[in-house]
């Protein structure tokens, strides 16, 4: 029995489109990959755009939180004013004591730098660095740690042996808060090899800083009263 119209032009129309509906049967439904059927397809790997959004949204939010935390840490501390006399004795003795107990702690180590005690002209770059760590100490670290200046410089000499392996006090605070000011800033940074005995020694000849005395309320009355005796 013959269908009407089957051989004309519609009739062949319609077993064409039969025919490609039935062979897209057996192609798994992604285009290009033409998988037979009973066949394993290929893993198909879906893009969330939502979570791409939002793990872009909280990269963006913890980049801006540091960045405005750093600023913010970097107007609050706002370098003070140096005693320079008192900083370069304390660099040179810190720098001092840090290489003879280097040189007696550790031999090893201090030969392969060349430390030698008494330090020789060579040394002096080594003392410029703690002249340059003692000045940002008194700029930065000093203001604000507690008790004698002793205590203070015992305290950073602890904390700066227990960082050793971070780059110390000011290396940690130069990644952590990159926008605080240090004076002498790529010398101070550079303190070489030490063992953390040799970082306590040099804490306790940072000991020796002490900020410039502020005038007290009595010497500024008596020069002010002076000031009006001489203008009388």
């Amino acid at each position: 029995m013959s269908v009407r119209g089957e051989g004309s032009i519609f009739g062949r129309l319609a077993y064409s489109v039969g025919y490609a509906l039935g062979r897209a049967d057996t192609i798994v439904d992604e285009p290009g990959t033409g998988t037979p059927v009973g066949e394993s397809p290929a893993p198909r790997y879906t893009i969330d755009h939502e979570d791409d959004l939002d793990g872009l949204s909280s990269s963006i939010a913890m980049t801006l939180g540091t960045v405005g935390a750093g600023w913010a840490l970097g107007k609050i501390m706002k370098p003070r004013p140096i005693n320079w006399p008192r900083a370069i004795l304390a660099g040179l003795a810190a720098t001092a004591l840090s290489d003879l107990a280097q040189i007696l702690t550790a031999p090893e180590v201090s030969g392969e730098e060349g430390l030698e005690f008494p330090p020789t002209p060579e040394d002096l770059p080594r003392y410029a660095t703690g002249i340059a760590t003692a000045a940002a100490y008194g700029a930065q670290i000093y203001p604000r740690l507690p008790g004698s200046p002793m205590t203070r410089g015992l305290i950073y000499g602890a904390v700066d042996a227990s960082l050793s392996e971070e780059g110390g006090v000011l290396g940690l605070l130069e990644r952590v808060v990159p926008q605080v000011e240090l004076p002498l800033r790529s010398l101070a940074l550079s303190p070489g090899r030490r063992t953390r005995l040799a970082s306590i020694a040099f804490g306790l000849g940072l000991g020796l800083y002490s900020a410039r005395p502020k005038p007290k309320e009595k010497d500024k009355s008596k020069s002010k009263s002076k000031s009006k005796s001489r203008k009388g």
